[in-house]
């Protein structure tokens, strides 16, 4: 279930010349349904069940520009902007955090980002610094298992262009994402094979 606020506003400049659009939301969604593992001693080897609940709160802007129009030719510039910052606020009774996928760093922990990574991680200092193992020069574990990334961008943006001349027409997009840490299995796998050059 979701419950939405939601406020938003067009306006148009010089015969649509210039349209700017810009939205606000906040977004609370209940009772999302997961698939969780359970003993095999129960005879059943899943669940599905209501997990828990997640806020979404973000601002979208979309601006049109046509700098260019003539009898044949137009050139048209959308550009979008988009922002969401979302946390996990519960979970169901009895769970602190959960596994999205089996085999992945993506959790649902309450109090932090939907999906964040979660997992080993080097030990450090109060000052940020890792801890090295004087004996061998290698880096010392900590023994407590913690956030390790955030895949959730910062913001996107979006520029796509249309050149438009009689009865043919060109679409250019550009894309840009800020900020989003990525996992990848494949770098962890040559990592630990001892197959790359660092």
């Amino acid at each position: 279930f979701t419950q939405e606020v939601d406020l938003g506003i067009d306006l148009e400049f010089w015969r649509k010349r210039i349209v700017l659009g810009a939205n606000v939301y906040k977004k609370t969604t209940t009772n999302l349904i997961t698939p969780i593992t359970v003993p095999t001693s129960s005879g059943y080897s899943g669940l599905n069940t209501n997990l828990g609940e997640m806020e979404n709160k973000g601002l979208e802007i979309e601006m049109t520009l046509v700098p260019l129009k003539l009898q044949d030719f137009s050139w048209t510039l959308f550009t979008t902007f988009t922002k969401n910052e979302n946390i996990v606020t519960k979970l169901a009774p009895g769970l602190d955090r959960f596994n999205l996928q089996a085999n992945t760093v993506a959790y649902v922990i309450p109090g932090e980002a939907f999906g964040v990574f979660y997992g080993s991680r080097f030990a450090r200092d109060d000052e940020g610094n890792y801890l090295i193992n004087p004996s061998g020069g290698a880096i010392i574990e900590d023994l407590t298992p913690g956030i390790i990334g955030d895949p959730n961008a910062d913001f996107k943006m979006s520029f796509i262009n249309t050149f438009k001349y009689k009865n043919f027409t060109l679409f250019a997009q550009f894309d840009y994402r800020k900020g989003g840490d990525v996992s990848s299995s494949t770098i962890q796998s040559l990592l630990g094979r001892g197959v790359t050059k660092d």
